[in-house]
């Protein structure tokens, strides 16, 4: 940077540009060495061209314009490095519930605008603070909406359960608080008792000290619970007189509705019904928000009706109004009052003082050293009531006024954890500077672990996670640890081990090295895979092993079974088999003195090599003996007083010629093929005398049959002396035979009578044909031709029958 007037110029720009008014001109530069160099020239002088704004990384050129983030513009002008934020209205607002407003930035970080806080709060024999600062007192016991969504958005609500404190059941105290959030039900509640013990259940299970996950938060100081959801900013409070909720009105402005009331800055919409419409009076509107849950099934009648306004006592009841109830506007209280409205809470500590015990006005300083709080003003008020509102804590802890809401245990992950959720920028880092009272380790002593109660003056841990002491000792495996006194933390070392005398192993063993008590030890352990491999036996025996007790490998031997043994096969007693073709043996239960195995006897075997005609006795391979194979067919033939034997594609005729055997050989197999020839009827009568023989087998008898009488025919010419028919003509005859002729005695006659039948003509006609004579003369000639023919019994006298007979059969 370059000074001249007062004014400060940055390296690269001009400081100074004037003339003398004489037409010379002088021009001042802060270099980039931060030098000042001056100039001077005539006016006419064109000067150099104005730098950019070389010292930038990068360098910038002179007009160009850029945006680092997202609320600022950035310029290089003639040299110059200017800056330019986003421009932001910002209104300021009032809040009616009387709490500072808060910033609330946009998304992009630059512009904030103001927003009003939505807390609702109760405390002691229930007086409730709405959202936007309406105040009601409300006695009654059972469960009622405390905040729900008019409109789902977040799926966030909460009941609150309220049960009579004293027997009168005139008295009412918050028990818990049950908050809904996605799929998860927190129930926040106290056990009240000789000692008030604080609970925290999330989806039925128990939670110790602390809880966190990816969507809420809860710790447990031991007076307060605080249950915190980053994603909607909604916190959610319980010390069992003293309850709150607080949710951002940016998420639930106007969608708020139940005993809080409506998150939307204006009071006289918070006495809202559930239809929607708006109560005169709040607390006659809070029984309109009871709900019924298992149990406590007293509650799940319809809601009673509001009670009467008190009418005027002519008497009223005069309090004394208890010294407790002025510490609120004390100098105790002195910087809170510049901020939080203090008299809701002074005039509900009368009327618990007045009403209840004095104690239970504790509930309404209580609740506005929190609103206090939640405005980061720290007050230590419990000392000034004398005693009245002491917390005891436990033994191993100490009350603290302002301490963290998220405490540092010995864990450094956790820790980690919180410090990166602090860090990072959004809702989820509310907690980091806020606090409350509380009781918490004493100074020098730190919380274990978040989910235990147990304060430590050092982080050591056993193998079990509970903490040790300083000094001392316990054993992890193979290490000796100690809680050291001087770095606060655990030191282990191995454990020390004596010096092992040499070991020796026999046959089978092998040396290992054993860790004993951490220690390792040599010795000898049994290895049978390095023992002699087991013997094999021969047939006929078997393996025996026996192990000595003192032995590592077991000792083998070879003892003879109960069986005979050849060719190295096993026989048991009765078994037979062949020690050769044709030597048949038998296993028996004779022992073998020099083998100790059982011995066999054996017989040769006799073979029958005779064979049946048409057998042959042939050698199998393999056998002892052969066996007849047939070689030929055999037949046997009745009549034939031996079998007939035909070899293979002979044939053998019986003697009659009439049947025929043939041998047939098919895949080695014989058959014999019978064949019978069958004879056509014969008659020796229909046959022409001394025509009968034997066919061509020989075995059927034929002769030559006489024929019928019919008509021959012949085509000739026809010669008559010296002439000859011109044509050929059929000349016809009768021939064949007509049955036999016979001749018998005839008693009656006293003579042989004699009959006979002849072939002759039955009916003729006359032809005529044409003849050519010698001297080539023609003329017609007739003749005449049989035209039917048959047989005719013939009357022939006694010398007649022989020319008759010789006649039959052909007629002139």
């Amino acid at each position: 940077m370059c000074e001249y007037q007062n004014h400060t110029f940055p390296a690269g720009s001009a400081m100074y540009n004037g003339t003398d008014g004489k037409g010379h001109c002088y021009t001042a530069y802060c270099n980039l060495s931060c030098g000042t160099e001056i100039r001077s020239q005539p006016c006419n002088f064109t000067p150099p061209p104005t730098p950019g704004c070389l010292f930038l990384n990068p360098p910038r050129k002179n007009g160009e314009t850029w945006r680092s983030n997202n609320c600022t513009t950035e310029t290089c002008e003639n040299g110059k490095h200017i800056t330019t934020h986003v421009q932001c209205s910002v209104t300021n607002i009032v809040c009616e519930n009387g709490q500072p407003p808060v910033k609330v930035y946009d998304e992009n970080g630059c512009c904030f605008h103001y927003e009003c806080k939505c807390v609702c709060g109760g405390w002691g024999d229930p007086h409730y603070v709405t959202f936007d600062g309406q105040y009601y007192s409300f006695q009654k016991n059972c469960t009622y909406v405390l905040v729900k969504e008019i409109t789902p958005r977040h799926n966030f609500k909460v009941y609150i359960e309220n049960v009579n404190c004293n027997p009168t059941g005139t008295v009412t105290c918050p028990k818990s608080l049950i908050v809904y959030y996605k799929n998860y039900t927190v129930i926040l509640t106290q056990e009240r008792g000789a000692k008030t013990v604080n609970k925290v259940y999330v989806n039925g299970s128990l939670v110790t000290t602390m809880f966190t996950n990816n969507d809420m938060t809860i710790t447990n100081q031991g007076i307060e619970m605080r249950l915190t959801i980053p994603k909607i900013e909604a916190v959610v409070m319980f010390k069992g007189l003293l309850f709150s909720v607080d949710v951002p009105m940016t998420l639930f402005y106007g969608n708020t509705e139940g005993q809080c009331g409506t998150c939307d800055n204006n009071t006289k919409n918070d006495c809202r019904l559930k239809n929607g419409q708006i109560s005169p009076s709040c607390s006659d509107m809070a029984y309109d928000w009871r709900v019924s849950v298992d149990n406590t099934p007293y509650c799940n009648g319809p809601p009673p009706p509001p009670p009467p306004p008190p009418s005027p006592s002519p008497s009223p009841t005069i309090c004394v109004t208890s010294s407790l109830c002025e510490i609120l506007n004390s100098e105790v209280f002195k910087e809170c009052h510049k901020v939080i409205n203090v008299h809701p809470f002074y005039e509900a500590c009368k009327f618990d003082v007045c009403y209840t015990t004095v104690p239970m006005g504790c509930s309404s300083i209580e609740a506005y050293n929190l609103m206090c709080a939640e405005a980061s003003i720290c007050v230590d008020w419990r000392n000034a009531t004398k005693g009245v509102c002491e917390y005891k804590c436990p033994d191993n802890k100490v009350y603290k006024p302002c301490g963290p809401t998220v405490v540092q245990t010995c864990n450094a992950r956790y820790n980690e954890q919180f410090s990166q959720q602090c860090n990072a920028e959004g809702p989820q880092n509310k907690n980091c500077n806020s606090f409350g009272e509380g009781c918490f380790c004493p100074g020098g002593m730190t919380l274990f672990s978040s989910t235990s109660d147990v304060c430590v003056s050092s982080c050591c841990a056993g193998p079990d996670g509970k903490p040790k002491e300083l000094g001392e000792t316990w054993k992890i495996g193979c290490q000796e640890c100690v809680c050291d006194k001087n770095t606060f933390s655990v030191v282990c070392k191995n454990v020390t081990c004596a010096t092992q005398n040499p070991v020796k192993c026999t046959e089978g063993e092998v040396l290992v090295k054993k860790t004993v008590d951490c220690c390792v030890t040599p010795t000898c352990e049994c290895n049978t895979n390095t023992c002699p491999l087991q013997p094999h036996c021969d047939v006929g025996f078997e393996l025996k092993v026996n192990t000595p007790k003192d032995k590592c490998c077991p000792v083998y031997s070879c003892v003879p079974k109960d069986v005979c043994v050849f060719n190295n096969t096993e026989y048991k007693p009765g078994d037979d088999f062949r020690k050769s073709l044709c030597e048949q043996c038998l296993c028996t239960e004779t022992k073998n003195s020099k083998m100790e195995l059982n011995s066999y006897k054996c017989t040769e075997i006799q073979c029958l090599k005779s064979c049946d005609k048409g057998y042959e006795y042939t050698d199998v391979p393999g056998s002892c003996c052969g066996k007849c194979i047939r070689t030929s067919c055999v037949v046997y033939v009745s009549g034939v007083s031996s079998p007939v034997i035909i070899e293979p594609s002979q044939t053998w005729w019986s003697k009659d010629q009439c049947t025929k055997y043939d041998c047939v050989k098919v895949n080695n197999e014989f058959a014999v093929v019978v064949q019978n020839t069958t004879c056509p009827p014969f008659d020796p009568n229909n046959c022409i005398p001394g025509t009968e023989q034997k066919d061509a087998s020989g075995c059927c008898k034929i002769c030559v049959p006489p024929s019928p009488c019919k008509i021959h025919t012949n085509t000739t010419y026809l010669y008559i002396n010296d002439c000859k028919s011109v044509e050929k003509v059929e000349l016809t005859s009768c021939e064949g035979s007509c049955g036999a002729s016979s001749s018998m005695y005839s008693a009656e006659a006293n003579s042989m009578m004699h009959s006979c039948t002849c072939c002759q003509e039955m009916k003729t006609s006359e032809k005529e044909v044409q003849i050519k004579c010698a001297n080539n003369t023609t003329k017609m000639y007739k003749y005449i031709s049989v035209d039917q023919c048959g047989c005719k019994a013939a009357e022939c006298k006694e010398h007649d029958c022989k020319d008759c007979e010789k006649k039959d059969g052909k007629l002139d």
